[in-house]
């Protein structure tokens, strides 16, 4: 699955907002997890 959305420092903070918001570790956010946080936001 190509990952066609670029990281960019606004998008960063934005997941950072939202894994705090669900109570995670930041270091617990891996690319695949960035995709499906993307995918599901996308749709």
């Amino acid at each position: 699955m190509p990952f066609s959305t670029r990281i960019t420092p606004e998008l960063l903070k934005e997941v950072r907002r939202a894994a705090v918001e669900k109570d995670m570790k930041i270091h617990d956010i891996t690319i695949e997890a960035l995709t499906a946080w993307l995918g599901g936001k996308n749709r």
